[in-house]
């Protein structure tokens, strides 16, 4: 958490890509409500919830969470990530990224920001893994900056 806890109002839940000191530090640790949902990893969760945050969630690969305000829902979901190459991946805590998918009023955004560099496993991963699940027609890259509405089917 790279800001002073007092500095932050009114949070639904907090994203925590991987439990490191540079992504959840002690003022993170000491100063958010310990009810607040973190979506993590199921390792950061364990850990979390030693710390005393009873609403950590642990998001196995491809499980959503969902919160709701009015008619509008927010849909995190876990993607599969790799912390570093080779075997470094496996002496590092777990790592997942997450899609952010917004539906109101008949609408469905998905959002993804520029970070794609930063990735061990870019989007041709994620790609080819909706391609073995069978849905990669329902898959369309969005370009840097481009937002693009979708009615929901059914």
């Amino acid at each position: 958490m790279a800001t002073d806890h007092p500095q932050v109002t009114s949070l639904d839940a907090v994203v925590l890509s991987h439990l490191h000191g540079d992504h959840f530090d002690r003022v993170a640790r000491h100063g958010l409500d310990k009810g607040l949902p973190v979506l993590t990893t199921p390792q950061a969760e364990r850990k979390l919830r030693r710390w005393g945050f009873r609403s950590a969630q642990g998001l196995p690969t491809w499980q959503s969470y969902e919160l709701h305000r009015g008619d509008a829902t927010l849909r995190l979901t876990a993607l599969p990530g790799q912390h570093g190459p080779g075997a470094l991946d496996r002496l590092l805590p777990d790592v997942m990224g997450t899609m952010v998918d917004l539906e109101r009023a008949g609408s469905r955004e998905f959002r993804h920001y520029d970070d794609y560099p930063v990735f061990r496993s870019p989007l041709r991963h994620f790609v080819e893994e909706a391609g073995r699940r069978g849905f990669v027609r329902q898959v369309r890259t969005i370009l840097r900056g481009e937002t693009v509405p979708l009615t929901p089917a059914g």
